[in-house]
């Protein structure tokens, strides 16, 4: 369970700060009060939060140098490079719809005047764990770009900027043939842009 959303509108499930929010059926007794519908709405928006809360993220930045003596002495953001790069943590929902319905046509050509039926609901399936994914640039000249190694890389969140609030981090990368690669770690990797 996500929420309720509505029907032609932007539904978004979004971390809120859990200080702020209250469950007066927390912490769970065997006798618990009554509880009236602003108790449902508080208790339902502080488990919304929680499962909204967002435990680990794959941009996380680099740790701190002096924990590289609990690896042996070895930094694992200089060895791959990226202790330069500070990835800036998203700050747009955790996922954001609007849900519609597309008419049937009926065989005569008119559409279909059934009504969204009540109770209808919108059934997401996800996946947990990280899935390693790799972005090169392509040329039609062949390959050649895509065998020389980038020289650096940005990271944007994009969700910071009105009507972009559902949005999130884009990465920048330059590489040496004069090519900047533009992409979005959760969309394909055929979806990328190339900027000369």
């Amino acid at each position: 369970y996500a929420g309720r959303p509505a029907f032609g509108a932007p539904f978004q499930l979004r971390y809120a700060d859990e200080d702020a929010l209250s469950c007066p059926l927390l912490p769970w007794s065997d006798t618990p009060p009554a509880c009236d519908a602003a108790c449902r709405a508080g208790c339902e928006a502080l488990v919304l939060a929680r499962k909204a809360r967002r435990l680990y993220y794959t941009a996380d930045r680099c740790p701190d140098p002096a924990a590289a003596l609990a690896n042996g002495g070895v930094d694992p953001c200089q060895t791959y490079g990226w202790d330069r790069l500070a990835f800036p943590h998203p700050t747009g929902p955790v996922l954001a719809f609007q849900v519609a319905t597309v008419p049937r046509r009926l065989t005569d050509g008119s559409l279909d005047p059934t009504p969204l039926l009540r109770g209808a609901v919108v059934l997401l399936t996800t996946t947990s764990g990280m899935s390693p994914a790799g972005r090169v640039p392509l040329s039609s000249s062949g390959t050649k770009q895509a065998a020389e190694a980038p020289a650096d890389a940005a990271a944007f969140d994009r969700s910071t900027i009105p009507g972009k609030e559902a949005e999130g981090v884009r990465f920048y990368v330059p590489y040496g043939g004069d090519l900047v690669l533009g992409f979005d770690p959760a969309v394909g990797a055929s979806q990328v842009s190339v900027i000369r």
